[in-house]
């Protein structure tokens, strides 16, 4: 039971991560204050934020593995380079 806790708790820090990196933790922080009035908006509007961010970015890995393929280039674009997906979430390369 303890560990199922702990995975909920992840998720749902990873939720708010993700959230507030797709649009900015002022903007995040914004949008918190203002669900005050529905406080049940508080869940829906972070994870939909969330489902945002990841659908984002498996669509730009799959943008970045289609599109080389497509354009004969062996040189990839800039924004396809794999270490900026990641830098992007303040993970170091």
């Amino acid at each position: 039971m303890t560990r199922a806790w702990w995975k909920l708790n992840d998720l749902a820090a990873a939720m708010y991560v993700a959230a507030a990196s797709l649009i900015g933790f002022e903007a995040l922080a914004l949008i918190l204050v203002f669900t005050t009035a529905w406080p049940i908006a508080i869940p829906i509007v972070v994870g939909l934020l969330a489902l945002l961010f990841f659908a984002r970015r498996f669509l730009v890995r799959v943008w970045c593995l289609i599109l080389p393929a497509r354009s004969g280039s062996k040189n990839p674009e800039p924004e396809c380079d794999g270490n900026r997906i990641e830098s992007e979430n303040g993970a170091s390369s």
